[in-house]
């Protein structure tokens, strides 16, 4: 089976979709109207190759949504501190 060659604009995409998932993913994010979501991945738009973030309610696990990732950072803050903040408030 032959699979198509991706266009280094396409790796490059991939790339940074995998950084993020890496960073994301399984994480909480509350928005601005104090509901929290859980990100389930981090994908790339296929028709002009803009970095998505999929996710999900925290509480609920209900629908599925998706959105660019400029506008989930914009409107949602992590709830998890990470482990080198804390080390370094205790230190």
């Amino acid at each position: 089976q032959r699979h198509k060659m991706l266009t280094v604009k396409e790796i490059k995409a991939q790339n940074k979709a995998g950084y993020f998932k890496a960073e994301m993913r399984g994480k909480r994010y509350k928005d601005y109207k104090g509901d929290i979501y859980i990100v389930a991945d981090v994908a790339v738009d296929a028709e002009n190759l803009r970095i998505t973030v999929i996710y999900k309610d925290f509480v609920t696990l209900g629908p599925t949504w998706s959105s660019y990732l400029e506008d989930f950072l914009r409107f949602n803050e992590p709830l998890e501190n990470h482990k080198e903040e804390t080390e370094n408030e205790q230190s």
